[in-house]
């Protein structure tokens, strides 16, 4: 009976362990790839920065207000017509308005669970008053920019490379945060043959005073609709807020 490959290449060892790697046996000779993104310390660094919580599919938040069905229909179709034809889209930003109870975060989490079925989610942020790393401003970029990195793979290894050139990013205003970690390095792809979409819920949940509402959205604003719009997946972006608007 033939041995395979592997059993080969390691015929002569004794007490030896194997962590993780892809090994590949070549004619003869032995070649090891060992590639382990794990390793990297600033994949480490990103999810410890990252509030999972926030996910719009999140353990965390158990079974999130949704639209029923035959529900709110006018109003999902008008909004994936937006998220799906250029021509809809006069600004890269949706707003939702309405009083509480009024079924806003309904919205946001339907509109989410439609677009990842139809591979249009890029990544979702939903906040939470009594949440703890839902309840601030603290992580969402670094959250933003992990989910991002799943749907977008080609940015992982430069949104990781960045943050191991600057560690300390993730104390970093806002700005600079998205610009870093978000903004430069979508600017280095040049497919657009991906998700499309980012939703923020419940911003005016994330902390006690309206300065940590305007910095987020005049920083996500910026990034939707300056110069570089054109280059950001990210830039259609659909929110809930009571009523501050963002620099445009």
């Amino acid at each position: 009976m033939k041995t395979s490959g592997i059993p080969q290449m390691f015929h002569s060892a004794h007490n030896t362990t194997i962590q993780g790697g892809i090994f590949a046996a070549v004619g003869g000779d032995m070649t090891i790839h060992n590639t382990h993104r794990a390793d990297r310390p600033g994949l480490r660094l990103l999810l410890a920065n990252i509030t999972q919580g926030a996910f719009h599919d999140a353990a965390e938040r158990g079974d999130p207000p949704k639209c029923r069905p035959h529900t709110r229909e006018a109003i999902l179709a008008e909004i994936m017509e937006w998220i799906k034809d250029p021509e809809e889209r006069r600004r890269f930003v949706i707003w939702l308005y309405g009083p509480a109870g009024s079924g806003k975060t309904a919205i946001c989490q339907s509109i989410a669970e439609i677009c990842e079925r139809e591979g249009l989610l890029a990544a979702s942020f939903f906040f939470g008053r009594l949440a703890a790393g839902r309840d601030s401003t603290s992580f969402i970029i670094a959250t933003l920019a992990y989910q991002l990195s799943r749907s977008i793979p080609e940015i992982e290894d430069p949104l990781i490379t960045a943050i191991e050139k600057d560690p300390t990013i993730f104390s970093r205003t806002l700005a600079t945060q998205m610009r870093i970690l978000i903004v430069e390095p979508l600017m280095l792809i040049h497919s657009t043959n991906h998700p499309r979409l980012v939703v923020i819920d419940g911003v005016d949940e994330c902390g006690p005073n309206d300065m940590a509402h305007k910095e987020l959205l005049n920083v996500l604003g910026n990034a939707s609709l300056g110069p570089s719009s054109l280059s950001i997946p990210f830039s259609l972006s659909l929110l809930r807020e009571s009523g501050t608007h963002p620099a445009t």
